[in-house]
């Protein structure tokens, strides 16, 4: 079975340009207009914002770095709070 991919293509006849999901293997297919083939265009690959190329868009370690930002701030202040850290056994005096 294979993957159906997004790819540009533009009608020999009448010039659309559109996207279609077809096999990686395939060329051609019929214009969504006017019926005609229409070519596969060579085009940008489409990139995954996740993998850290578009700053908009925060990366998996970032949000690590978040979540143990905001895990040592809930721990100073509980340890402000209570003067013990919430570790197993940080609350037995010697």
């Amino acid at each position: 079975m294979s993957k159906l991919i997004l790819y540009d293509f533009r009608c020999t006849a009448c010039g659309l340009k559109f996207d279609d999901m077809v096999k990686s293997d395939v060329f051609e297919t019929p214009c969504i207009s006017c019926g005609s083939q229409s070519k596969r265009l060579v085009s940008c690959p489409r990139l995954d914002p996740r993998m850290g190329l578009d700053p908009d868009f925060p990366t998996a370690y970032d949000a690590w770095a978040k979540s143990k930002t905001i895990k040592a701030k809930t721990d100073r202040a509980h340890y402000k709070e209570h003067g013990t850290d919430r570790t197993y056994g940080g609350d037995v005096q010697s």
